[in-house]
């Protein structure tokens, strides 16, 4: 009896162990995600910006340009977070 308590509990101690672990790394990867998604939005905001600075200045900007930042708007309101 005494070796089964035994064996109940280191399985259960390692299935604990993999569960934290599985959790962790989940976790991890969730935040990277998060971080890589921040830094894309804030260099698409960033491009954006400069675009719509030119066109307020009055520079000449082409219809790709122009086009493109209306597609980033899109994205942005889709994907970035608010």
């Amino acid at each position: 009896m005494k070796e089964t308590i035994k064996t109940f509990k280191i399985t259960f101690g390692i299935m604990t162990i993999v569960s934290v672990v599985v959790f962790g790394w989940n976790f991890y990867q969730k935040q990277q995600a998060e971080a890589e998604l921040n830094q894309a939005c804030e260099k698409m905001n960033a491009l954006r910006s400069e675009v719509i600075r030119r066109i307020d200045k009055g520079e000449k900007v082409s219809n790709t340009e122009v086009s493109a930042i209306n597609q980033i708007g899109v994205i942005m309101t889709i994907k970035c977070p608010q």
